[in-house]
């Protein structure tokens, strides 16, 4: 019954360790990041402003089609006369049609809402490359703690011994200088590690556009390295990013705006027609009228015509952009399938070294329990094993940061 006790005694506290380490630990996967991003990033949200914007003023590109009235009063005094003469108008119009019209500058207008609307995605998706990118390799850093552990412990484990040695006289001066001199290399590496793991963290705070760690708690970065990368095709790729790339849709669009423009001011030489009314009130008078008005700018000098020019001279320039991103889609989707072809090949190789690392590090774990070896040298096949398992984790992230950079490069389509 005491055992029972007892061993209840130590679940419950176990339990309760592990729920203070939970509690002081913030778990973070690589799409909580990104969403994170969206949510907090002060250059994102400048572009949702600048949508807003446009939209607003697509709005009221149309409100000239709507009743204009102007109300007038007035009080006037003339001599001769006794007090104060009141005047009171009410004028009123309303545009019936017009060739260059409202309706015109709203469809000019619309098109811009959808050149910023792109412009916000184009940026949203390199905030999405940059946090995936930067996450990943704070990912690898955390995961190099067991590295740099083992590296400590061999590298001060193998310099005492040198030092034991040199106090023999067992090692001559060079042997002793170069011991000393891998020592004191592999520590700056360990007491480097700790700032290059905070830089990593101070960046993609600065890319989510939040502080991640508050209140001495501690951040995991949540992420599977066994994820397999399975390629398609390179012309699949090619396909996606021309039909995903936003900044060819933006292009795009800016050709059918100018081509808005260009018609615009062709028809800016056709007449207006408006219907005007007029109500006034004076001193003991009243008047009301009602016309309909037809204006015709026959001629402007010649601007609009330059007008019009200058917009085709324009939908020129942007679809010559838009032909110069197709083939920067291109090139980066070539690039990036090619270097991920490169990791892949890598990796393979790597993934037979790893194999052979584990099993001399399970050998000489026999070797060191029947004495043939000492701790010492344990610790070398350990931290020869941790190594290499570094260099695979290594591999792997940037495997997967290049099909992130591929992702990125076809727009990141819905696959």
């Amino acid at each position: 019954m005491k055992n029972v006790i007892k061993i209840s005694f130590f679940i419950l506290l176990f339990q309760n360790l592990n729920a203070i380490k939970n509690k002081n630990e913030i778990k973070l996967t690589i799409k909580q990041a990104v969403k994170m991003a969206y949510k907090h990033q002060s250059s994102l949200k400048a572009k949702k402003f600048a949508t807003q914007a446009s939209k607003e003023n697509e709005k009221g590109s149309l409100t000239g089609y709507f009743p204009q009235v102007n109300f007038k009063t007035s009080q006037s005094y003339s001599k001769g006369s006794k007090g104060l003469h009141s005047n009171t108008s009410i004028e009123a119009s309303q545009l019936v049609y017009s060739f260059a019209g409202p309706l015109e500058k709203y469809k000019i207008a619309k098109k811009g809402t959808a050149i910023t609307e792109y412009n916000k995605q184009t940026h949203k998706d390199l905030i999405r490359f940059q946090v995936e990118s930067s996450f990943l390799q704070s990912w690898l850093l955390q995961r190099k703690n067991k590295f740099i552990k083992s590296l400590n412990k061999s590298s001060l484990d193998t310099f005492n011994k040198s030092l034991h040695q040199n106090k023999l006289n067992l090692l001559n001066k060079n042997d002793w200088l170069n011991q000393a001199a891998i020592y004191a290399q592999n520590i700056s590496t360990v007491y480097l590690y700790t700032d290059e793991l905070n830089n990593a963290l101070n960046e993609l705070e600065f890319l989510i556009g939040k502080q991640l760690v508050k209140n001495n708690k501690k951040i995991n970065f949540v992420w599977n390295p066994k994820k397999k990368v399975i390629l398609k095709n390179l012309n699949y790729y090619i396909n996606l990013g021309i039909s995903n790339r936003k900044e060819i849709k933006q292009k795009q669009k800016e050709v059918e705006q100018q081509e808005e423009n260009k018609k615009f001011y062709k028809k800016s030489c056709l007449p207006n027609l408006n219907i005007n009314g007029n109500a006034g009130r004076g001193e003991g008078t009243s008047s009301a009228s009602i016309g309909i008005n037809i204006s015709w700018n026959i001629s402007d000098g010649g601007t609009n015509f330059y007008e019009s020019r200058k917009s085709n001279a324009n939908r020129l320039k942007a679809l010559m952009e838009k032909n110069y991103y197709i083939q920067q889609a291109k090139y980066d989707i070539k690039k990036a399938y090619n270097e991920l072809l490169q990791y892949l090949k890598q990796l393979k190789a790597k993934n037979i070294r790893l194999a052979q690392s584990k099993n001399e590090l399970n050998l000489q774990k026999l070797k060191l329990d029947i004495g043939e070896i000492s701790q010492i040298d344990f610790e070398q096949t350990r931290l020869n094993w941790e190594t290499e398992k570094f260099n695979w984790l290594t591999i792997k992230v940037n495997l997967s940061i290049k099909e992130c950079e591929l992702m990125y490069s076809c727009g990141y389509p819905q696959i």
